[in-house]
């Protein structure tokens, strides 16, 4: 196994998580990128710091190169919701600190069935160092940054807030000659599709086709303001969270000219940052994109459907209800009933 293809493993664990999630919205506030730029020089303690304990996210390559300096530090806890039972089929077990007579501090200590075959025992192993490094250690106490409470149907707004937020920037960093530019928020839900049974029929009448219009108008600005309302609370530690955010001052006068500037000469967001995002989260999900004025159209839905098309475990049911064989009686099982919980790995400070 080499190291392309652990990369692939490691960003499909990693970007199944709501944690992906959490610094895909971090990296969408313009405020937390001047922040960044300004050395953590802001008026605002909270954005402050989140500055201190994430660091600079956009002086990164790849979203797996931030994870390993800051990820493990911030987010261990047992709450994790990535869901690594594919990555051990050959019956490797990590095993934990409650299995071991005495605690392995920094080591990462597997059971391997003995008849296993050697290559698949040096493949496996592997293979669950890999997902280690993405997953951390398994601490008893509570992570920094803990997942925000949230009911199940706000947390499936998540992924559809984050694509149409990013269509509506595509639209307005894009060039003159780009297909999308003049797009409204009706044309942008529509490409989307935001609320699919408002899909326009041949054979709909005008009334018909303005309610629809209408309707996925709507769905647009819920997804918008969705979004908005993600990125301020991330820009302070909350995640998933939507609860209104006090605003204070940030930037001093002198601040806001400069970071009026910065946009004006498209440091912050240009017509190509959205496949630089891409790169970023995903690296190793490579697109054949043409990168040209011709093709951006094209080129952006690639990106937001790959976005739209990840291993979403967090949006799947946390208990499941089966019937016993020699009885009529109902039992919940967890879902981590057969999950190996934790893997010890290098954090932030070594």
């Amino acid at each position: 196994m080499d190291t392309p293809i652990h990369a692939v493993q490691a960003t499909s664990a990693l970007s199944s998580s709501l944690y992906f999630w959490w610094l895909a919205y971090l990296r969408c506030s313009k405020d937390y990128w001047w922040c960044c730029q300004q050395k953590g020089n802001c008026e605002d303690e909270r954005l402050v710091n989140v500055y201190e304990q994430f660091g600079d996210v956009f002086k990164y390559r790849t979203l797996l190169d931030w994870w390993s300096d800051y990820g493990a530090h911030l987010f261990d806890s047992p709450q994790v919701e990535m869901d690594f039972v594919k990555y051990f089929p050959s019956g490797v077990e990590v095993l934990i600190s409650q299995d071991l007579i005495k605690p392995r501090a920094g080591m990462l200590c597997l059971a391997i069935p003995l008849g296993l075959d050697h290559q698949k025992a040096i493949a496996s192993t592997l293979e669950v160092w890999d997902v280690a490094t993405i997953r951390g250690q398994h601490y008893m106490q509570d992570a920094q940054y803990q997942l925000h409470p949230i009911e199940f149907k706000s947390k499936q707004t998540i992924v559809p807030s984050y694509r149409t937020w990013v269509m509506l920037q595509c639209v307005a960093t894009s060039k003159s000659t780009d297909r999308f530019n003049a797009w409204s928020g009706y044309q942008i839900g529509h490409h989307l599709q935001l609320s699919p049974k408002n899909t326009m029929q041949a054979n709909d009448s005008r009334a018909v086709t303005l309610r629809k219009q209408s309707n996925i108008r709507a769905h647009f600005s819920r997804k918008i303001k969705d979004a908005n309302s993600l990125i301020e609370n991330v820009e302070i530690g909350r995640f998933p969270c939507k609860d209104p955010v006090a605003k204070v001052q940030r930037w001093t006068v002198r601040q806001i000219k400069d970071l009026e500037h910065a946009i004006s000469e498209g440091q912050w967001q240009n017509s190509n940052w959205l496949m630089q995002e891409h790169a970023f989260m995903l690296p190793g999900h490579e697109l054949n994109l043409g990168l040209t004025s011709d093709t951006r159209k094209c080129d952006v839905m690639d990106v937001l459907k790959d976005f739209g098309s990840l291993n979403m475990p967090f949006l799947k049911p946390k208990r499941i209800r089966i019937k016993k064989a020699s009885s009529t009686r109902s039992v919940n099982l967890s879902i981590w009933d057969e999950t190996i919980l934790a893997m010890p790995v290098r954090s932030k400070n070594g």
